[in-house]
């Protein structure tokens, strides 16, 4: 059953109409685009991926669209070679995650909203010993982004760039679509109007 919402969003009159720009990666510019990212090393070709590994670092490059994701090994994901005291504050989490992102500028120019901040936790449990308290081993700084001013939805516009207790960048994702203008407009409904008459909905339904 679907219920109508007390207070309904207000929708603009007509929308800016954007075309996605298909990539054209090739094993080079993948190559170079990984060493920036601290990854040096021969490519691996996976459908759909360009894939680097060195020295338990990987960034994978998505090869449909203009999306990464950055891993290292190295990280302490269960906390215990690193103290509590050693998790980086807020800010010191934003900046650095901020910082990640205009490095990624060359595949990705949206302008991000205000970022959401959550706390990776671990908890371990030897066997038939006593449960170790939660540990916080990392922040996580979750980005959306806007396109002319207006927030874009859905798992193709998003990121996270997790920090560690090290202050470094220990695991990153961004899922991005390049796109440009193309001048024209798509004209909207009220959002009432749009309840009344869904688009693809069967007049009988």
């Amino acid at each position: 059953m679907f219920i109508i919402p007390r207070e309904l969003p207000s929708i603009p009159l007509s929308l800016p109409v954007h075309r996605t720009i298909q990539p054209r990666w090739t094993p080079d510019d993948a190559a170079r685009f990984a060493a920036r990212l601290g990854v040096d090393a021969p490519v691996k070709e996976f459908e759909p991926w360009f894939v680097f590994r060195k020295d338990g670092a990987c960034v994978e490059i998505f090869r449909a669209s203009h999306s990464v994701r950055v891993t290292r090994a190295a990280f302490d994901r269960e906390g215990t070679t690193t103290r509590p005291d050693q998790v980086p504050s807020d800010d010191a989490a934003v900046e650095r995650a901020n910082q990640f992102l205009k490095d990624l500028s060359e595949i990705n120019r949206p302008d991000p909203l205000p970022p959401r901040l959550s706390r990776l936790e671990a908890l371990t449990q030897a066997p038939g010993g006593p449960r170790r308290p939660i540990r916080t081993v990392a922040v996580q700084v979750n980005y959306r982004f806007a396109l002319d001013g207006l927030p874009l939805l859905g798992p193709g516009a998003k990121a996270q760039v997790t920090i560690g207790r090290s202050g470094d960048v220990e695991q990153a994702y961004l899922f991005w679509r390049q796109s440009e203008r193309t001048g024209e407009e798509w004209t909207t409904r009220p959002a009432a109007e749009a309840l009344r008459h869904p688009a693809g909905r069967h007049p009988d339904v």
